[in-house]
């Protein structure tokens, strides 16, 4: 819902879905500039956590949160104004004559999708500006500090934020153990280290040392980046905190850190790092990478059987196969927000909005065409179950053309049945694009391409996991590669699916989708703005699920209400 200013919206709703979840804006450079925070649904019935592959759960002697963000020299708003003008090498200012600024690419040569100059790396607000100073003395940093003690278990739930950069993430001397993600329990994973895209959530849990050698342990994020544009080496960036022991006869150690040789990592025992944006780390790199889609959802026998079908369905079945090339398409297509609200305005979309059936977009049109712009969306059954074939693959979609896009999906989670990889080269580059969908190559646009074995289609896809695929919302697209996801499309409404990169976001990579035909979508409210406008929602037992009583709804669920008001505070100067 777009607010005025001064205006507020109030939302009420039943927080039924426990994880950890966040909130933030969706116009434009909202996320960017700050408007976002953590969002934990808890079951005050059970707070244990899976701890291992026997079923073992337990509840965590603490919990935190941690929001990471890449905090941006300039402004989000002011960064996409110089990448639609075409004038990012200026964003180190127009009077630097000798150093222009450069994109970024990951050890992969794919790009790294909205890369601006960082400020800062920051863990829950705090970070520090001066890589000099992280590198050498951050223990004299303000930044944020974890306190653990001696043997506990404390769950770290953790979100990026940020604008472009996935971040790695370690703890030094102490394992991972991730338990969800997006919210969804999955089976206990033990890993070293963590890549987060942005849009993702984890939860980790990490167990206090017996013995600790020291009084604090440093938790690094860093950037996963790996050369400039031109393929000269890229300084990684670095963020710190602290997990700090509660032991007062323990002292502060005041060393120089270690954490930039990996010390812990070496070529007979190299370290695990889960959510890598390619398959693999080159064999002279002691890292190891573990696929996400090794993830496996705990209780499989609670899947929906026909998610796991792995034979050609002949009916309650839909097949989607979009494609996310360049930083700003969808299937060819600039995806520009309507002027009202579809449901509205149902007979009159021709007004509201661009149909991409008349748009003068040429099948290969050039990534910044603004032809192209229009209300790009699609439609779902009600109850069926729908198979999604993201691929990046293409002019735009490969080796030092494409982007790693963080795809997430409003208003349903999804099954994560495949993962496709391109072909690397010994130095770990990306030689050749997946054969699996039909796709001429590189330089080929291949909007509307399908499987290339035929047999294939209607979800008789060879290779997927269908016994305990993980449960996600955001999920990452490798370049050169594409992701097999399946959901039953049981929520009716209108819905958004987007890269959760921001640059990406606001140029046009997202699509709308409706579920459900206009008369199986819920009635508003009838006080309920038809644009923009206050609202305020009466009526709270009416948002109670008719087949519990009111004594099993108030103590197994409660009742949110947000009330959000938008201002603009100005500063007036007089002369």
């Amino acid at each position: 819902m777009i607010m005025n200013l001064f205006f507020s919206f109030e939302y009420r709703f039943i927080a039924d879905n426990k994880g950890t979840h966040w909130y933030h804006g969706h116009f434009q450079a909202d996320r960017g500039e700050g408007l976002l925070g953590g969002f934990v649904v808890v079951d005050p019935m059970n707070r244990a956590v899976p701890m291992d592959e026997h079923g073992t759960r337990e509840i965590p002697n603490r919990e935190y949160f941690i929001m990471l963000q890449d905090w941006p020299t300039e402004s989000s708003e002011e960064a996409y104004m110089m990448l639609a003008d075409k004038t990012m090498k200026w964003m180190y200012g127009y009077d630097n004559n000798e150093k222009c600024w450069q994109p970024t690419r990951t050890l992969d040569g794919g790009n790294i999708g909205g890369a601006v100059p960082i400020s800062a790396l920051l863990i829950n607000d705090k970070g520090w500006h001066d890589r000099e100073d992280i590198l050498t003395r951050p223990w004299n940093l303000p930044v944020e500090r974890f306190l653990v003690k001696k043997g506990e278990s404390v769950l770290f739930r953790i979100t990026n934020g940020g604008v472009a950069q996935e971040l790695m993430l370690h703890i030094e001397g102490h394992s991972l153990l991730v338990v969800a993600a997006d919210g969804d329990d999955c089976a206990p994973k033990q890993v070293d280290r963590l890549v987060i895209f942005p849009g993702e959530r984890y939860d980790v849990v990490v167990r206090g040392l017996t013995d600790p050698s020291k009084k604090s342990y440093m938790l690094v994020v860093e950037t996963v980046q790996y050369y400039y544009f031109d393929w000269t080496r890229v300084d990684t960036d670095y963020g710190v905190a602290f997990v700090e022991y509660e032991d007062a006869n323990m002292v502060e150690e005041k060393s120089k850190p270690t954490f930039t040789d990996s010390p812990g990592c070496t070529p007979t025992k190299k370290c695990t790092v889960l959510n890598c944006p390619f398959e693999n780390y080159p064999s002279n790199h002691n890292f190891t990478c573990i696929s996400f889609d090794e993830l496996r959802y705990p209780k499989p026998e609670e899947i929906d059987p026909e998610i796991l079908k792995d034979t050609p369905f002949t009916s309650g079945y839909e097949e989607h196969f979009i494609n996310m090339h360049f930083d700003s398409h969808v299937d060819g297509f600039k995806f520009e927000f309507p002027k009202g609200m579809p449901y509205y305005n149902k007979d009159r979309m021709a007004l509201i909005s661009k149909d991409c059936g008349t748009v003068d977009c040429p099948y290969a049109a050039n990534k910044y065409d603004k032809n192209c712009n229009c209300f790009y969306y699609k439609k779902h059954k009600l109850n069926n179950i729908v198979q999604i074939t993201l691929y990046n693959l293409g002019t735009g979609g490969g080796f030092a053309t494409g982007y790693a896009h963080p795809f997430h999906i409003h208003g349903t989670h999804f099954h994560v049945m495949k993962v496709g990889w391109p072909t690397y080269n010994a130095s770990g580059m990306i030689s050749k694009l997946n054969p699996d969908i039909e796709c001429a190559g590189p330089e080929a646009t291949c909007d509307g391409a399908v499987w290339r074995n035929q047999s294939w289609m209607n979800g008789a896809v060879l290779g997927m996991n269908t016994v305990d695929p993980s449960l996600r919302d955001t999920i990452t697209l490798p370049v050169g590669g594409y992701i097999v996801m399946r959901f039953r499309a049981k929520n009716p409404g209108w819905w958004f699916a987007h890269c959760h990169l921001e640059l990406h976001a606001m140029s046009g990579t997202a699509y709308a989708f409706q579920v459900g035909e206009d008369n199986q979508i819920a009635s508003p409210p009838a006080n309920f703005p038809h644009d923009c406008g206050y609202f305020s929602m009466h009526a709270l037992y009416s948002l109670r699920k008719t087949s519990m009583s009111s004594t099993s709804a108030t103590a197994a669920l409660n009742i949110f209400f947000i009330s959000v008001m938008a201002m603009l505070v100005t500063s007036v100067s007089s002369n």
